[in-house]
């Protein structure tokens, strides 16, 4: 390399690192994009999601009508609703409505049940803050505990139910479920090691059995099938004690299997052969057969080599 290319090298080099650089200054007068949050937001982060932005569920309760619709819609289950009879006024009341956003997938189908069945009285809203140490802040209680809430009955118009803004709800169960739900969860659990103390825990896997005995009676009733095919049946097995049939699972295939076998009692393996090759197109894969067959070859084979054979 000669003086010219050396210094040439440098200059590209030099002129390469300033225009990234001149990227990374053009920044430093530039006003920072990134925004701390929710420190400095101009406006909460939830009044800038759009309307029908899928956030928590609530329930606007004063417009319940216990119908159940939702928890009947919910797929997996997350929302609880109990009815009783109210002692003052005998009659129904709500006692509960929890939702567990822990575990809801917030698809809407309870959301859509409501609004076209009955009140809309659950709906999703902006509210997305959920952070909690453990789930058990995630279950939102709408009725606090002890609590009766009324029916409400539907006007014949829907477009006459009092729908409230959306949101209240949502962050008054939530700070429900913040400050109640652990010492409530905490009191359950205590009742269950209470409950639970001392008892003996199962063994795994239960009971050993032994081996299935089957009795002689019952063993003329079971096919051979079910007992299990052998995985081979040599000619010498076989031909003798007349039982290929018993191996054929195709009803129809169990003649020519018997045929197959007379003839390779007689000598006749190459006729043998063929009406065992017509069992096995009926019964495929059988390997009783198929162990046969070699065996029925191999015969084939020997005979030819001796003199005179065919």
């Amino acid at each position: 390399m000669d003086l010219s290319q050396y210094i040439k090298s440098i200059s590209v080099a030099a002129n390469t690192i300033l225009e990234g650089m001149a990227v990374t200054f053009s920044h430093l007068f530039r006003e920072p994009i990134t925004v701390q949050y929710p420190d400095k937001t101009d406006r909460p982060v939830s009044e800038m999601l759009p309307p029908r932005y899928r956030g928590f569920l609530e329930v606007q309760m004063d417009i319940c009508t216990g119908c159940k619709r939702c928890e009947r819609a919910c797929p997996i289950e997350c929302i609880a609703i109990d009815l009783v009879k109210d002692p003052a006024t005998k009659k129904q009341a709500m006692a509960r409505f929890d939702i567990d956003m822990g575990k809801c997938m917030y698809c809407g189908l309870c959301v859509e049940a409501c609004k076209w069945e009955s009140t809309g009285a659950i709906r999703h809203t902006r509210e997305f803050e959920g952070a909690a140490p453990t789930l058990d802040h995630l279950t939102f209680r709408f009725i606090p505990p002890g609590n009766l809430v009324p029916l409400w009955k539907a006007p014949k118009d829907l477009g006459e139910v009092p729908v409230g803004e959306y949101g209240p709800h949502a962050r008054e169960a939530r700070e429900r479920a913040m400050r109640d739900n652990p010492a409530l969860l905490d009191e359950l659990r205590a009742i269950w090691r209470k409950q639970n103390t001392g008892t003996k825990k199962k063994k795994a896997g239960g009971k050993k059995q032994g081996k299935v005995q089957i009795s002689a009676d019952k063993m003329t009733k079971i096919k051979p099938t079910v007992l299990g095919t052998p995985k081979a049946v040599s000619f010498e097995t076989a031909a003798p004690a007349g039982h290929l049939a018993d191996y054929v699972r195709v009803t129809r295939a169990r003649p020519f299997a018997q045929q197959a076998e007379a003839l390779a009692k007689k000598h006749e393996y190459a006729k043998a052969k063929l009406q065992l090759m017509l069992a096995m197109n009926m019964d495929e894969g059988n390997t009783a057969l198929e162990s046969y067959l070699r065996d029925l070859e191999t015969r084939i084979a020997e005979a030819k080599k001796k003199p005179g054979g065919s």
